[in-house]
């Protein structure tokens, strides 16, 4: 059997599943001052209704809008990704890896941005980007991983949210609570603060960005016309890409004047793409 998901939103693929467990992922992290914002994040885990023991992962996420702060952005993203490879790892006794996933957003940031270049090539240069924002007081690697993550999967094993640094006011009221001991924040130096920020989820977009004419996709208008919005899912023999709606190019945009108008209520133009989810698990 095989199941159809037609992403547009994260409510409609709710009503498609059964949801089983959902985090939401605070970009305001106290012990970083580079991450003072109110942004959130949010993913859920979904059993569709036909195929109960095929999971998948459904996040999407806003990210600071401020052309100026592409530092801001790089380390929400970075905090998104680790929570997100922590959520979607599955590790049954037979096999291990990650659960499809689908992610969405309006991330702010361009195709050519420095957040982009992390989705699409799983790596990117951040030593512009660095402040003096110590990694190590929230546990999350220039891997986009959490440390205590790291270290679980050296022994094969899967990673509660309590056990990682990161600050979230449902599960946690002070910074300070539920950090690992200093001794384990002190070792791993080598794992944060570098001048390489990846990840290893190995994501592709559903949209190109560019036409094949070399004309440029867009979503919004930000002074000019660009893209700013994206869905990406998982690059597995279990989730493949059927089709997308369109976006049209920035010239062919020209007519719409701006967002929103008389015509159009949102200043964002909408992005949908529908999947095929195959049974590739055994069991979980």
């Amino acid at each position: 059997m095989r199941f159809f998901v037609r992403i547009t939103r994260l409510a409609e693929a709710i009503s498609l599943a059964l949801p089983i467990c959902l985090v939401m992922v605070e970009f305001n992290q106290p012990e970083l001052p580079i991450l003072n914002r109110d942004n959130i994040g949010v993913m859920v885990k979904l059993v569709p209704r036909c195929m109960p023991r095929m999971p998948i992962v459904v996040a999407t996420t806003h990210l600071l809008y401020n052309p100026k702060r592409t530092d801001v952005r790089l380390a929400q993203i970075q905090v998104f990704l680790a929570e997100l490879d922590r959520f979607a790892y599955y590790n049954n006794g037979k096999e291990s890896g990650h659960l499809p996933i689908i992610m969405t957003g309006d991330l702010n940031s361009t195709p050519n941005s420095a957040v982009i270049k992390l989705l699409d090539k799983g790596h990117v240069s951040a030593s512009k980007f660095r402040d003096s924002s110590d990694w190590q007081r929230i546990g999350v690697t220039d891997n986009c991983q959490h440390l205590s993550v790291y270290l679980d999967r050296l022994q094969g094993k899967t990673t509660e949210f309590s056990t990682t640094q990161i600050y979230n006011s449902e599960y946690r009221p002070a910074a300070s609570e539920g950090q690992s001991p200093p001794a384990l924040r002190e070792g791993h130096r080598e794992l944060f603060n570098g001048n390489l920020i990846g990840h290893s989820l190995n994501l592709v977009s559903a949209y190109k960005k560019y036409k094949p004419d070399a004309q440029c996709e867009a979503s919004t208008f930000q002074d000019s016309w660009v893209t700013v919005d994206y869905i990406y899912f998982s690059c597995c023999a279990s989730l493949k890409l059927l089709e997308r709606l369109r976006l049209p190019t920035a010239s062919e945009c020209e007519v719409l004047d701006c967002l929103p108008n008389d015509v159009y209520a949102s200043d964002h133009l909408a992005l949908a793409a529908l999947f095929e989810l195959r049974p590739l698990i055994s069991s979980l």
